[in-house]
């Protein structure tokens, strides 16, 4: 059984997010693990113990609700999901995955936007996942419902992608026999060479699952991506994140991090090692 993490804070945008993965995935072989982490203020103070106790202790009677709303979201038994209530920065946390025997195939998380066009503010949390877990990241917007995915936007930075980076959008891609549109924003740094040319770890990873492919024109990667997702009516958006790549600079957070996207499209984040 392969496993979906799934972190929570109790939120509507959590429990929306945590639905959306269970819809898309179904109750067959995934083992759902749906995570709280807390953490107590850094202190020197004795009394910072008992904190301690009472968050894990609300931390545990907070999941049996939100367990129980879920399941009845689902109305389906057969679903395997387990709870874990753990103390710990929730990026550390998930990192820590990534060394155990089985480690999670997806990590799933709510994010916080505006509407139209404007930016989604993604919380500090799902930005530091998706930089230091080393594990691909699925972010699902407060008002995005899973109604099944028709089409797929890949957005191609001009680097090539394997299977392991791949795998993933492919299961995704196997489960739905959504459409799949490769685009690749050419500027300064990206060239317009074709996409997937015969050979390429890319073109070998997809293997008979046929893509179209989109070359746009535009010094401003996130616009041109952003008007694709509305030309293209697309369902989920994709990207590989690199470090020091193209599109790192999306995950890049000062004050807050921005992705200009709709926010009733879910971001797929995978993640690229290079060999």
């Amino acid at each position: 059984m392969k496993t979906i993490l799934i972190p929570t804070d109790f939120s509507d945008n959590a429990m929306n997010a945590a639905i959306y993965a269970l819809q898309l995935f179904g109750p067959d072989d995934y083992d759902y693990v749906v995570l709280n982490s807390f953490d107590r203020p850094v202190s020197g103070d004795s009394s910072m113990v008992d904190i301690t106790e009472r968050l894990a202790e609300y931390s545990r009677e907070a999941m049996e609700p939100f367990l129980a709303t879920l399941k009845a979201s689902i109305a389906n038994d057969a679903y395997s999901i387990t709870t874990i209530s753990k103390q710990g920065q929730l990026p550390r946390l998930i990192e820590n995955y990534r060394h155990r025997a089985s480690i999670p195939e997806l990590v799933v998380m709510g994010t916080q936007g505006a509407s139209g066009l404007k930016e989604v503010l993604m919380g500090s949390n799902t930005v530091d996942v998706i930089k230091t877990s080393g594990l691909p990241v699925l972010t699902v917007p407060e008002n995005g419902k899973y109604n099944g995915i028709k089409r797929i936007l890949l957005a191609d930075d001009g680097e090539d992608m394997d299977e392991k980076t791949l795998g993933v959008l492919i299961n995704i891609m196997h489960r739905t026999n959504a459409q799949l549109i490769v685009t690749r924003v050419v500027n300064d740094t990206v060239s317009a060479d074709p996409i997937g040319v015969s050979g390429s770890s890319f073109q070998i990873a997809m293997k008979d699952i046929p893509f179209a492919s989109v070359h746009l024109s535009n010094t401003n990667v996130e616009k041109a991506l952003n008007d694709e997702v509305e030309r293209s009516k697309a369902d989920l958006v994709v990207v590989a994140h690199r470090k020091r790549g193209i599109f790192d600079r999306i995950f890049h957070r000062s004050t807050s991090a921005r992705l200009a996207m709709h926010t009733h499209v879910p971001l797929l984040v995978l993640q690229y090692e290079r060999q």
